[in-house]
C-alpha cells in the first residue's frame, strides 16, 4: 500500500487537532511515496523525522509510513501479512487477539480494507481495536474508479450509514480525488455502541466486483 502528501494533507491536520491520540495502529506496511514527502518533513519541526530512510524491505523508494509516524512521536503498530518493515501478522478476517481490545486511539487505513476479502470481519476488527473515542480514518477506493484494483469499492453512503449502525460520530465524509481514480475519505470518533451484526452491517452495502484483481499476483499471500 502506498500513500502521498495529498493523504497527509487530510491526515495530518485532523490528527493535530486530536493531539491526546498518541497511539496508533495502521492497516498495510505502507510507504509515503514522492519527493514532496521529504521536501515536507525538512520543513516540519518533526526533529525525529529529519533522518527517516528511504525505502524499505518491500520497496526502495518512498518512506515506510512506521518510520513516519514514530518519527513524530506515535507508538505505532502496523498490521500486515506480509510482515515487512515490523509489520505484525495478523488476518483482518478472523477476530483479531483479545490483548488488541481497545487498545488504539487511531486505526489509520488508506487504501487496506478493499482487498479484505471478509468486509464484515475487516470492519469488525477497526471497530475491536479502536478504544472508545478513538478515531478510525479510511481512504478507500469509490466504486466506478481505481478499475481492477479490487473487489471492495466505497461510496459516502456507504459511511453515513456504518456510522449511523455504529454509533460513531463523523469528523468526515468526502470524496478525495486521486490521479488514479478517487478516494472516499473518512474520520469517525467510536462511541460506547456495540459492533453490529453481519445482518445489520449488510445495509452498509459495500459494493463488491467479481472480478480478479492485479493484486492477487502481486500480494498473494491476502488471498490464502
Amino acid at each position: 500500500m502506498g500513500y502521498s502528501m495529498r493523504e497527509l494533507t487530510k491526515i495530518v491536520p485532523l490528527l493535530s487537532e486530536h493531539s491526546d491520540k498518541t497511539v496508533m495502529c495502521e492497516l498495510g506496511n505502507s510507504y509515503i511515496k514522492g519527493r514532496e514527502v521529504v521536501n515536507w518533513l525538512y520543513s516540519q519541526d518533526f526533529e525525529l523525522a529529519r533522518d527517516i530512510p528511504i525505502g524499505g524491505e518491500q520497496h526502495n523508494k518512498g518512506i515506510v509510513s512506521k518510520h513516519l509516524w514514530e518519527g513524530i512521536g506515535y507508538e505505532y503498530l502496523s498490521i500486515d501479512m506480509n510482515k515487512l518493515d515490523g509489520a505484525h501478522y495478523f488476518d483482518l478476517r478472523k477476530k483479531l487477539p483479545t490483548y488488541l481490545k481497545n487498545d488504539f486511539d487511531v486505526v489509520l487505513d488508506v487504501g487496506t480494507i478493499e482487498h479484505v476479502d471478509n468486509q464484515y470481519m475487516a470492519f469488525f476488527n477497526v471497530d475491536y481495536m479502536t478504544k472508545v473515542g478513538g478515531i478510525n480514518i479510511h481512504f478507500l477506493p469509490k466504486v466506478g474508479t481505481w478499475p481492477q484494483h479490487c473487489r471492495y469499492y466505497f461510496d459516502t453512503d456507504n459511511f453515513e450509514k456504518l456510522a449511523d449502525i455504529c454509533g460513531y460520530d463523523i469528523l468526515n465524509i468526502s470524496e478525495e480525488y486521486h490521479d488514479a481514480g478517487t478516494w472516499i475519505f473518512a474520520a469517525l470518533v467510536k462511541g460506547d455502541k456495540e459492533f453490529p451484526t453481519e445482518e445489520e452491517f449488510e445495509t452498509v452495502g459495500i459494493h463488491y466486483t467479481d472480478q480478479l484483481s492485479y493484486d492477487r499476483k502481486i500480494y498473494p499471500y491476502a488471498y490464502e
